[in-house]
């Protein structure tokens, strides 16, 4: 068997003009140079003209040469097996699951019909709309619930006013007070007092009201719930307090005086 001997052409001839087998000449080699190899147009004819184009030749002849040995072989009968994947050929699963038959036309609301009709959506707006005008209308028709107990009465209103009055600390009734609410009842007092006994009790009750509010005070604003508003409203109730125990004390001086008269 002869060896095949190729010849592989040498490097382009720059300085001779264009020749069949697409060499560029000098002037075109040379064109990437005036625009650039940094702008489009410079790499395009870089690209062109520019190129290796001793290597390229070498391997287009290697091309031909391998291109024509194929097919002497092929025209020879030769057959070339067909490649094969080393890789494991891979198997689907298979997954059992249940099948359900699609609903007869028709059907209308039999067990046989579809489950999603059977899946509650969402309501339209008019639907929406129709539910709240229905219940407005039942509130608007509804009777007001009775009262279960019986109904506040005068004394009872009079009562819940007086503990409002002071806090909820409603201050102890003057002697005066209780003999007049005795002789309400038909219940007669044990022994009269005198004058002085009762500006003395008088005075007395004062006092016990206004330490109840100073008592107040404190205990509010060590809670911290002391507001400003109830602090001066307080402060004028004890002012006005102030001002009948200095009343009641000139009016027992007086009969202090008359006594030593």
């Amino acid at each position: 068997m002869s060896a095949e001997i190729t010849t592989v052409p040498g490097p382009a001839d720059r300085s001779s003009p264009a020749s069949a087998s697409g060499r560029p000449d000098v002037a075109h080699s040379e064109a990437w140079k005036v625009m650039g190899r940094e702008t489009p147009a410079g790499k395009a004819l870089y690209k062109l003209y520019g190129g290796d184009f001793g290597g390229k030749a070498v391997g287009k002849v290697y091309h031909e040469r391998n291109k024509e040995l194929h097919e002497k072989k092929v025209a020879s009968g030769w057959n070339p097996s067909p490649l094969k994947s080393q890789l494991p050929e891979i198997q689907r699963p298979q997954v059992n699951y249940p099948k359900f038959g699609s609903p007869r036309p028709g059907s209308g609301d039999s067990p046989n019909a579809s489950r999603l009709r059977q899946i509650p959506h969402r309501k339209p707006g008019e639907q929406i709309m129709k539910e709240l005008h229905e219940e407005a209308q039942r509130m608007k028709a509804a009777q007001p619930p009775q009262p279960k107990g019986p109904l506040l009465d005068e004394a009872e209103k009079s009562r819940l006013a007086m503990a409002m009055q002071f806090r909820g600390k409603v201050p102890q009734a003057s002697t005066q007070e209780l003999e007049e609410a005795a002789r309400h009842r038909g219940v007669r007092s044990k022994a009269p007092r005198s004058e002085r006994e009762e500006l003395q009790a008088l005075f007395k009750a004062t006092m016990e009201e206004v330490e109840d509010r100073k008592a107040f005070l404190a205990e509010m604003e060590a809670q911290g719930a002391l507001k400003k508003d109830h602090v001066h409203q307080i402060q004028g109730e004890i002012r006005i307090r102030v001002e009948d125990m200095h009343r009641l004390d000139r009016m027992l001086r007086d009969l202090d005086a008359r006594g030593q008269r």
